[in-house]
């Protein structure tokens, strides 16, 4: 059991309960829609679609904090004690972020964005239609968030590239 969270940590460097969360959240849903879209699973169609993936989430995120239970105890407290002290992260801080750690900052943007779509679906539209297209949707949200992180590695590297210049 030992190894088996070693290499648990070494896959997830780190990153918290939120991270691993949003994490397996992300790949799981990418891969499974992309199931939908091509045939190999029956897309959910109707609200069923929006409720599934909040039904995905809860059991993702049970399934973390019963693994590394200590972990998940320690991170709640840290978050707990952050929310005390707020503080709005700079915009700069944040693509740092996003720039140091290219894949993780991907599903932890990925994942909000669907459960806020999920809920505000599930709460406003009186017929969700679900179906392929959702999830061709969902597919398309995770190729528009990378075509978003590689803009901004384009921009930084452009401005780091003006500034070495400047400096000669």
């Amino acid at each position: 059991m030992q190894k088996l969270k070693q290499i648990y940590r070494w896959i997830f460097n780190g990153q918290g309960v939120l991270g691993e969360i949003c994490t397996a959240f992300a790949i799981v849903t990418v891969i499974n829609s992309v199931m939908m879209i091509v045939g190999l699973d029956t897309p959910k169609q109707g609200q069923f679609a929006y409720v599934h993936l909040l039904i995905r989430l809860a059991i993702i995120s049970l399934i973390f904090a019963l693994w590394d239970w200590e972990s998940t105890i320690s991170d709640l407290r840290r978050y707990a004690a952050d929310l005390r002290q707020p503080r709005c992260p700079s915009f700069q801080r944040v693509c740092r972020f996003i720039l140091s750690d290219t894949f993780d900052a991907s599903c932890m943007i990925f994942t909000p964005v669907v459960i806020l779509i999920c809920v505000i679906t599930i709460l406003g539209v009186s017929e969700p239609t679900g179906g392929p297209g959702f999830y061709l949707a969902l597919v398309l949200l995770y190729g528009l968030i990378w075509i978003l992180i590689v803009a901004l590695m384009l921009v930084d590297k452009a401005r780091r590239l003006a500034n070495g210049r400047r400096d000669r």
